[in-house]
Parts: C-alpha cells; sequence; structure tokens
C-alpha cells in the first residue's frame, strides 16, 4: 500500500483511541494462545474476568453452526471445542466490532450487520467447496469485510451517512469515500486488521473484497464472491446475477438450485447468527425475486445455447463435408 495512503488511514484510526491496540482481556488471552499447546487453567481465569465475552463463546458453540447433541455450559469445553485458531478469531472478532459499534442502533450499523452477517454465512458455505480454506477464517473474514465502514461512521457520522446512503454498496461507494476521506473502507479495514495481528492472508482478502484480484488466493477469491452474492441477495437494483452466478459455477460447483438453497439457508441463518452478537436484523433476503432472476437467466442461457447450436448447423449445411477427406 501507498505510504501516503497508510498516512492517512493511520491518522484516522489515531483519532479514534480505542482502536491502537485490542483491550487488555483480549491481549492477555491472545499472548496466552499464541501457541497450541497454551494453559487452559490459566486461560479459563482470563475469561472468567470477561463474562460478556464469556458468554458470547458459549453461545456460539451452543449455536446451530457447530450442531452439538447436548448443551455446552463449561468454558473449558467449550475453547476445546473451538480450538486454539478459532478461539483467537472469535477473541479478536467480537472485541474489535463491538468496539465499533458501541452506541450503535442506527440505520447505518443495522445495514453493517445484515451484509456482514451474510457475507460471513456465504463465505463459510463457500469455504467448504475449497480444499484446504480454513472454514472459521473465511468466516471470520467475511463478517469483517466491511469493518471500515463502521471505521468511517465514527469519524464523521452524519456526512458519513449521507455518503453511505447515496451510493450503491459497490465501486461507487468506494470512490465516494475516498474522496470524503482520502481512503476507501476496504484499505480502513485491511490496515486495522493488521494492526490488531489478523493474519496477512485474512487482511488482503478484506482489502480487495470489491475488486477481482490477478493470481487471487482461495480466501481472496471467496470473500470477494461473498461479497457479490450479498450485494445481489440485498439490493433490489443489482445486476450481479450474471457474475455471481457464473463464479458459483466455475469456481464453487454450484448449479441453480444450490444457489437457490444458498439464499434460502441465509434467510434462516441470519436472525440466528444476529442473536450470538446480540443485534437485531429486521429485513428478510426475498428468495422469490432471486428465484425469479435465477429461473431467467437459466432460460435465457438455454436459449443462447439452442441459438449457438443451430448457428453452428446452419454452417454445416451451408458447408458440407466432403467425403472424399473422411
Amino acid at each position: 500500500m501507498d505510504p501516503a495512503l497508510v498516512s492517512i488511514i493511520d491518522r484516522h484510526l489515531s483519532s479514534l483511541g480505542d482502536l491502537h491496540s485490542a483491550p487488555k482481556v483480549v491481549q492477555d488471552i491472545l499472548r496466552q494462545t499464541k501457541n497450541i499447546d497454551f494453559d487452559m487453567k490459566t486461560l479459563t481465569t482470563t475469561l472468567a474476568s470477561d463474562p460478556a465475552l464469556s458468554a458470547k463463546i458459549l453461545r456460539l458453540v451452543n449455536s446451530a453452526s457447530f450442531g452439538l447433541r447436548h448443551p455446552v455450559t463449561a468454558i473449558p469445553q467449550a475453547v476445546m471445542i473451538l480450538g486454539q485458531r478459532t478461539l483467537r478469531l472469535v477473541v479478536m472478532t467480537f472485541s474489535l466490532v463491538g468496539t465499533l459499534t458501541k452506541g450503535g442502533g442506527s440505520k447505518l450499523f443495522g445495514e453493517y450487520w445484515r451484509n456482514a452477517l451474510t457475507m460471513a454465512i456465504v463465505a463459510k458455505k463457500l469455504a467448504r467447496s475449497r480444499q484446504g480454506l480454513d472454514i472459521e477464517e473465511a468466516y471470520s473474514t467475511g463478517l469483517l469485510a466491511d469493518l471500515g465502514i463502521l471505521v468511517l461512521a465514527q469519524l464523521k457520522p452524519a456526512e458519513y451517512a449521507k455518503i453511505y446512503f447515496a451510493h450503491s454498496h459497490d465501486e461507487s461507494l468506494l470512490a465516494a469515500e475516498r474522496e470524503a476521506f482520502g481512503c476507501d473502507h476496504a484499505q480502513v479495514a485491511y490496515r486495522l486488521l493488521l494492526r490488531w495481528g489478523f493474519s496477512p492472508e485474512c487482511a488482503e482478502a478484506v482489502r480487495f473484497h470489491h475488486e477481482k484480484v490477478t493470481n487471487a488466493s482461495d480466501l481472496d477469491l471467496t470473500i470477494w464472491t461473498a461479497s457479490l452474492v450479498s450485494e445481489m441477495l440485498w439490493s433490489s437494483t443489482s445486476n450481479r446475477m450474471p457474475l455471481v452466478r457464473s463464479l458459483l459455477v466455475s469456481q464453487f460447483g454450484f448449479d441453480t438450485d444450490k444457489l437457490i438453497s444458498l439464499a434460502i439457508n441465509c434467510k434462516d441463518e441470519i436472525n440466528a447468527q444476529a442473536d450470538l452478537y446480540g443485534v437485531s436484523v429486521t429485513e428478510e433476503i426475498d428468495v422469490q425475486k432471486i428465484l425469479e432472476e435465477a429461473r431467467r437467466l437459466f432460460v435465457t442461457a438455454s436459449l443462447e445455447t439452442a441459438m449457438d447450436l443451430d448457428s453452428a448447423l446452419a454452417i454445416m449445411d451451408d458447408h458440407p463435408v466432403d467425403e472424399s477427406m473422411e
């Protein structure tokens, strides 16, 4: 990233003092779990000092995402189920998002959660189709991809809200942010995640979640696709369906039925996931609209294929094969 751009972003982040570093309890947890053979007793004591964080971890482990037969009530058991890597992601995610949404409740924050949860759920489902891609990292990266929106909204709430609601959630919003703040929300989130110790791979995927990247990693591709899917699911004016359908087919092995299932699953899971973070999402995905558009594209693609076949047959009729060459 250009040094001048880094300087602009760092000035913005420095004006929000809470973002310089993670809260002490989070720093302690990250330090204690740095190695895979961490001391469970010490970690349990640290988590006990933050009942709110402990409750969120237990809620997550007992959610449908893990599909456990019996509820977990003890932190040590919850930590064992999550594992070292996922625990670190969860702790940083809960803390970071919580820091930026204190005193929230505005329409903008509501839209952030709606889009963030959609991206996280979609990214996790897509990650299952990419061998070797960490599912929980994909989820956390999707959840945090739009984190820069919360930062810019903290800087100048009224001004940013006007910008946000005047543009589609795509490249046009990024351009407007750069004009007003000298940087966009994807660049801000990239810099912030690196400060907080997230992996460079996660930060890079967030930085480019609104654009196609040459030589993209599996995580880059997954988060970009999740961003496009989220825009398609929530925007009544989105024209992303052809691109989304093409990506899902070519990169993730999805057909039209799987696309519809994805939309339905997102609709069902968003409220359940929102409960984990103590937020409310009042809108619902219009699955019927997605179904109609997917069917229209399927019919269009079928007609184009038929027309191509008719053209090929016509050419063959005009230029019959020379049997002497067979």
